[in-house]
């Protein structure tokens, strides 16, 4: 392609001719001032200052290259698109620091994005870990927990959407929840041989390739049109408020939460599962 801008490095106007992507061989080609649709080249790196100078795009990696100052490092991570919200073909950003659909559903777009944004980077530090009362025997759960996986009495499920919960509605299963601080919702369906909540998270956990604390745990119940989480589990022995980490992110995934409930267990062998 060729654009208006021409060589001061020769003598007679010559067409300077680019990729698609706004790259040139500076060897082959020689640039001036200006480079690409006339935007200032910063020669050095070969990049162009764009956004009033808050974005630097490099041409040859085709791509933005540096954070977007809507959140370096914080809610939208290293996402170099934040600014146009993921849509750089209908987005336009005239200061910089903002962004603007060419189509008028800028307030609709800006919400869903910022919503998903923050339902993926919240800070999860301040809740609350669960620990494990009886820690010293999940090596036994573990195993119990895998022979019933075996007999297809239990089935470990990562939920991820609403379909996630299809499960629920078989009535021969009952279900445990686990919810740790990566934001992975794991559910423990069993009609026999029950497995604890922590063999149920370390499952969860060695299924999906990660590692995190337990921050929520209990029973997940379908009631009516939505759910019923409770705090049934004796080795976590969580309280209602730390049933709202769950509830939130399951309501994030689209998923009705409709009651939180406390159920202390009872005393005995059965009370530590």
């Amino acid at each position: 392609m060729s654009t208006g801008t021409y060589s001061t490095h020769t003598s007679r106007r010559v067409p300077s001719n680019y990729l698609p992507y706004g790259y040139r061989n500076a060897e082959k080609q020689p640039i001036g001032i200006l480079g690409y649709n006339g935007e200032p080249l910063y020669t050095l790196r070969e990049c162009y200052a764009l956004g009033n100078g808050h974005r630097i795009y490099s041409p040859r990696l085709m791509r933005f290259i540096s954070a977007d100052t809507l959140s370096p490092f914080d809610r939208g991570g290293l996402n170099c698109y934040a600014y146009c919200l993921n849509d750089p073909i209908n987005a336009t950003d005239p200061s910089g620091k903002s962004r603007f659909k060419r189509a008028g559903t800028v307030a609709l777009a800006a919400v869903k994005f910022n919503k998903n944004l923050s339902s993926r980077t919240e800070n999860t530090n301040h809740w609350k870990t669960l620990g494990n009362w009886y820690a010293d025997e999940l090596s036994d759960d573990v195993k119990l927990a895998i022979q019933s996986i075996k007999n297809h009495t239990t089935h470990i499920t990562l939920v991820e959407n609403p379909a996630s919960l299809s499960r629920l509605n078989d009535s021969q299963f009952k279900h445990k929840f686990i919810f740790t601080r990566d934001k992975n919702f794991f559910i423990g369906s069993y009609s026999a041989d029950e497995p604890s909540h922590p063999s149920i998270a370390h499952l969860g956990q060695w299924i999906t390739g990660t590692k995190s604390d337990v921050v929520s745990a209990g029973t997940i119940i379908k009631d009516g049109n939505g759910y019923t989480l409770d705090t049934s589990s004796g080795h976590y022995m969580p309280s209602v408020e730390q049933l709202k980490p769950a509830q939130a992110h399951l309501e994030s995934l689209g998923i009705a939460v409709t009651s939180l409930r406390e159920n202390k267990p009872s005393k005995g062998y059965a009370a530590r599962l």
